[in-house]
């Protein structure tokens, strides 16, 4: 067993208390090694850096080629603005809380859950792109969630479990954000499809909410962890 950039994976696995638990996502042949990543698909580009750099695996700076993408505009440049104000706004608000100005705080988080980007071409976009578009849709939930607001929190958790799922369709942060974005009050056709399969992918047979809900706070995965 080893570790691998997302790209050349074809386990995945995820820690359940002290047990590690491991499922192969491709065919592997007999003798193969069983390659997982160490970067779930909700890492942002910071994050991707120092896990790859601290287990010594050889990969390409994605910031780099994304920064490139960015600079000829486009969808890149239009996600890299997007991404660049949510960190601001986000920041900014979190100073505005620490000086007991929550309507200032206020006003930013609704700010960021304002900003918008072609979910579709996200939906389709995979490589250099993944890292910022998970970021970008976290700040987002991170700021529906401050905000109170369930309904955007679900939306939230839908948008990411539609792009995290095209980098790592099996990865269990996706069961993660289809079970938030239900017990969010989301009501998204494909979500209960997606929990009932990715469940059995994991637990050998298709689990309740409650049951798939409870398996993901064991793992450090509940909603207010996500």
């Amino acid at each position: 067993m080893n570790h691998a950039a997302p790209a050349d994976a074809n386990c995945s696995a995820v820690f359940a208390g002290e047990v590690l638990l491991m499922r192969a996502i491709k065919s592997i042949n007999a003798e193969e090694e069983c390659l997982h990543s160490y970067c779930p698909p909700s890492a942002s580009f910071t994050v991707r850096r120092a896990i790859l750099r601290q287990c010594c695996v050889p990969h390409v700076d994605q910031e780099v080629l994304f920064q490139e993408e960015a600079a000829a505009g486009g969808f890149y440049g239009e996600l890299q603005g997007s991404l660049l104000l949510a960190r601001d706004k986000m920041k900014v608000a979190a100073s505005a809380v620490h000086e007991d100005d929550n309507q200032k705080a206020h006003t930013l988080w609704k700010e960021v859950l304002s900003l918008r980007v072609d979910h579709r071409r996200c939906s389709e976009s995979t490589g250099c792109a993944a890292p910022a578009i998970a970021e970008f849709l976290r700040l987002q939930l991170r700021a529906a969630r401050c905000l109170g607001d369930m309904l955007a929190a679900a939306a939230s958790h839908a948008e990411l479990a539609r792009a995290l799922r095209r980098e790592q369709p099996k990865h269990v942060e996706v069961l993660a954000h289809w079970l938030g974005h239900l017990r969010a009050g989301g009501e998204d056709e494909a979500a209960l499809e997606q929990v009932q399969a990715l469940s059995r992918f994991w637990l050998g047979s298709s689990a309740g909410l409650a049951e798939a809900s409870e398996w993901m706070d064991s793992c450090g995965l509940g909603p207010h962890l996500l």
